[in-house]
């Protein structure tokens, strides 16, 4: 039996509404004025039923973004191309020629950043809440 968390309803739920989390980071990082926007660029991701980890993706747009509206549009598009070039892009860096995880998605406690935002992602990143 699957646990609660992987029900069909919740994985709605997911997709056609933000997190809390997801909200929070938002808010934390626009405008008033762009918060309405970038909510409806990021719900994007996930309207098409084949679009995974979309609270991951999500939050990892959002942390990578620059705070730019027009980033998280082109980081969504990347997203819904391969879901997978985002979180590389996002939670990887290249050194001497080879992919590694970043340290703050490895251990919440290597994390520098102690933004409220990177401190929420990881302490959900960390609790194998990942979509």
């Amino acid at each position: 039996m699957r646990p609660a968390s992987f029900s069909r309803e919740n994985k709605i739920r997911e997709i056609d509404e933000l997190s809390e989390l997801v909200r929070r980071a938002i808010q934390a990082g626009f405008s008033p004025p762009d918060c309405e926007r970038v909510e409806q660029l990021l719900l994007r991701y996930g309207e098409n039923g084949a679009e995974r980890e979309v609270e991951r993706v999500r939050l990892d747009i959002l942390e990578i973004c620059g705070s730019n509206v027009n980033e998280v549009e082109r980081l969504v598009n990347l997203a819904k191309t391969d879901f997978r070039d985002l979180i590389v892009a996002a939670e990887y860096e290249q050194i001497d020629g080879h992919l590694v995880l970043k340290p703050e998605f490895a251990k919440p406690k290597a994390r520098k950043d102690k933004s409220p935002l990177s401190i929420s992602f990881a302490r959900w990143w960390h609790s194998g809440h990942r979509s």
